[in-house]
């Protein structure tokens, strides 16, 4: 286990945790259409512009190299970096998202881009279910029994 990024609250401790995983949560992305036009030649323009903010969830664009901690209360996902060659993680930083086992509404395996996969629906603060996804990436695969593992833990803590 690295040495932790984030404080632990009171009677919280880590039960596992995994390296080398991307992390993708929910993004909003800005959609929007222009139209203008000019009047003769003194340079006056007029335009209408209209947009729209569109929920964009476990997108590859905006997934993130992460290192991923379980503990008894929560799930953290810490901000690491990874190696270019190699693959291995250099250095994990500061959380980027945490989600308490009781926001958790569904939990699933999958797998994205080849990788092996866990999906989260966690309640949002809004009353709207959110859809995360964090994969396990890695050489050619190989890592469903880590992934397989770390779903069973969190299934474990959520039953308590």
């Amino acid at each position: 286990m690295t040495e932790l990024t984030f404080m632990l609250e009171k009677g919280e401790k880590v039960i596992s945790d995994v390296g080398r995983i991307t992390y993708a949560g929910v993004g909003y992305v800005q959609s929007g259409s222009a139209i203008g036009t000019q009047f003769g030649n003194s340079g006056m323009g007029g335009g209408l512009f209209s947009s729209k903010q569109i929920k964009r969830e476990g997108s590859i664009f905006d997934s993130k190299p992460s290192h991923a901690y379980l503990t008894n209360k929560r799930i953290v996902f810490c901000n690491a970096k990874i190696s270019l060659f190699g693959g291995t993680e250099k250095e994990v930083s500061t959380p980027l998202s945490e989600i308490s086992f009781n926001q958790i509404k569904g939990i699933n395996h999958s797998s994205k881009l080849g990788c092996p996969a866990i999906d989260l629906s966690i309640a949002s603060a809004n009353g709207q279910i959110d859809n995360i996804k964090f994969w396990f990436t890695g050489a050619s695969g190989g890592r469903e029994g880590e992934r397989d593992e770390f779903l069973h833990l969190i299934k474990k803590q959520c039953q308590n």
